[in-house]
């Protein structure tokens, strides 16, 4: 085995496992996105003729230390303030399979807004977006498939099939030091008993991996979920004046109140029921906006609108001390195949307009409003 190219020594295994000291080792953080690499070559004492015992095997690592406590994040030792953007895997050219120079591109924008991090929404990643996360600095909340799920939770082929799909996908990127975050069954039922026990399965599950990620999910149920007792951080979803409560929302002063009012029951139920310890963070909110459509009064869909409902939340965000992150929905309009109702939350031209980019990386507004908020804290 030998670390970044230098001389082997051998080492032996037990148990599939070797514990070692990297030389010359350099911390890998945004700021430094140090990265080593390791080679492996088995000595085979009677190699057969289907054996090739020069083989070797190289992967690429990095070194870095993630916690959760005290109200904060903390990366290897330091105290952090997530920054993010959800990102969905979505182009108009492309379709769900970005090329990968679009993605070196929606890095470079998500960091040119001061993100440190990004929230793969709702799957595991591809390990070239990983890759290039590692390369660039930019942190990941990686997730493991699942949405809205509250019918299946007591079906055990669903239960066998989450476990298994939550183990591989920690076991395939544990090595990209960008991941700091191993996630689950975005907006599942929390608020009930039996989604507080696959949850906890699904925790015990990454926890026995030993990957070194903070474990979390993102919850819908605010003020009623029951499941973040074992989580190392709690992290939820709220739209306030968008999904509801659309007419509380007439004035700059009346949008401002319902946001603050929802975010105080909130904090103030997840303060009360897990405690003061674990950082609080927003996993997604934001509104629609479409490309180019401006309007002085802020009219809903308009770009104005949607950069004021996120100067409310970030106004708040960025200066409570309950609060250790954030993260908007979402990066750039993405597709979507939503095909129910005809409130506000319909879906123009079968696109999510969420974004602070358009479909086609054109900047809107609102990203400048969050640059301004993300630079500054």
């Amino acid at each position: 085995m030998s670390f970044d190219g230098a001389k082997a020594v051998p080492v032996a295994f037990k148990d599939r496992k070797a514990t070692l000291q990297v030389p010359n080792f350099k911390l890998w953080s945004p700021a430094s996105p140090n990265l080593h690499t390791v080679t492996v070559q088995a000595i085979l004492p009677s190699p057969t003729p289907t054996q090739d015992s020069n083989s070797p095997c190289t992967t690429r690592f990095g070194i870095r230390q993630i916690a959760a406590h005290d109200k904060a994040f903390w990366l290897n030792g330091e105290k952090i303030w997530l920054k993010g953007v959800n990102r969905h895997e979505s182009h108009p050219e492309f379709g769900y399979a970005t090329s990968k120079p679009t993605m070196y591109r929606d890095i470079q924008l998500m960091k040119s807004i001061g993100c440190n991090y990004v929230r793969g929404s709702h799957y595991p990643q591809c390990a070239d977006f990983l890759d290039l996360c590692d390369e660039l600095g930019l942190m990941v909340w990686e997730e493991s498939l699942g949405w809205n799920n509250w019918k299946d939770l007591k079906n055990e082929i669903f239960i066998r099939d989450q476990i298994l799909q939550t183990q591989l996908m920690v076991r395939e990127s544990i090595n990209h030091p960008s991941i700091i975050i191993s996630a689950y069954l975005n907006e599942f039922a929390s608020d009930r008993e039996e989604g507080r026990a696959l949850s906890d399965k699904l925790i015990d599950t990454i926890r026995a991996e030993d990957t070194g990620h903070l474990i979390g999910f993102a919850s819908s149920h605010g003020w009623e979920d029951i499941c973040n007792d074992k989580t190392d951080f709690i992290a939820f979803n709220q739209y306030p004046a968008w999904h509801g409560q659309i007419g509380r929302a007439s004035t700059p002063e009346s949008l401002a109140a319902v946001i603050k009012e929802q975010l105080d029951i909130n904090i103030g139920y997840l303060r009360k029921r897990f405690g003061e310890d674990k950082p609080l963070m927003i996993s997604e909110t934001g509104c629609y906006s479409l490309y180019g459509n401006h309007d002085p009064m802020g009219a809903q869909w308009s770009e104005e609108f949607q950069s004021e409902y996120l100067e409310h939340f970030l106004k708040y965000c960025t200066t409570s001390p309950e609060m250790g992150g954030f993260t908007v929905w979402q990066f750039c309009d993405a597709r979507t195949f939503f095909r129910g109702g005809s409130d506000i939350r319909t879906k123009p031209m079968g696109y999510n307009m969420a974004g602070l980019f358009d479909r086609h990386r054109n900047a809107k507004v609102a990203a400048g409003t969050v640059k301004k908020y993300y630079t500054e804290k």
